[in-house]
């Protein structure tokens, strides 16, 4: 997978449109997120799970490192969540969409102060809650141009297909202010899934 990855950056290097590179990073940030899993997984053989607060944490500093966003906040309130791959794997396919987004349109508040992406992973019981949150204003960021017409693409489906893969349901707040991307679903306890 890293070598896989190394070569999308070196064909996204050399791609002729700015289209081009932008579909090769978002396949490289894809590979990147099932790369730091598998690696988890082979470096750890005894253990059968994956923390959902490690993950998490490993997401954000790998979709965020190399961004020098001054005026970008990103805080985290995670609690420890046992998963098994096959849950792990889709959550952060998930997570890696949702962090992008809220990167990509995170804005400075009207009122003024730092642009802020808020992520939380809580448990009840047996329900994981994921929830991703960005401030909405003058964004720091500028978008290429048609990024909007791509806002119900490729990473919108992928996202609605990793939520059925986990049994999940999810919904999409909106304000002024805030975007707030929230995914619900049951952690399995009883180990993988059969094929």
């Amino acid at each position: 997978l890293q070598l896989i990855g190394s070569i999308m950056y070196m064909m996204a290097r050399n791609a002729r449109t700015p289209e081009a590179r932008r579909m090769l990073d978002g396949l490289q940030r894809r590979v990147r997120g099932l790369a730091m899993l598998h690696r988890t997984l082979y470096t750890k053989p005894e253990v059968t799970t994956i923390d959902g607060k490690e993950m998490v944490e490993a997401l954000i500093a790998d979709l965020t490192e190399g961004m020098r966003l001054r005026d970008l906040e990103i805080e985290s309130e995670l609690v420890e969540v046992p998963l098994f791959p096959d849950q792990a794997v889709p959550l952060s396919m998930i997570l890696a969409e949702a962090v992008t987004n809220a990167v990509k349109y995170a804005g400075r508040p009207q009122g003024g102060g730092k642009a802020r992406i808020d992520v939380t992973l809580h448990t009840e019981d047996q329900a994981v809650t994921l929830s991703v949150a960005n401030t909405r204003g003058s964004l720091l960021i500028p978008l290429d141009v048609g990024d909007d017409a791509q806002g119900d693409g490729l990473g919108k489906r992928l996202m609605q297909a990793f939520e059925r893969q986990l049994g999940g349901t999810s919904e999409v707040e909106e304000t002024e202010t805030r975007y707030v991307y929230r995914l619900r679903f049951e952690r399995d306890d009883i180990g993988p899934r059969s094929a």
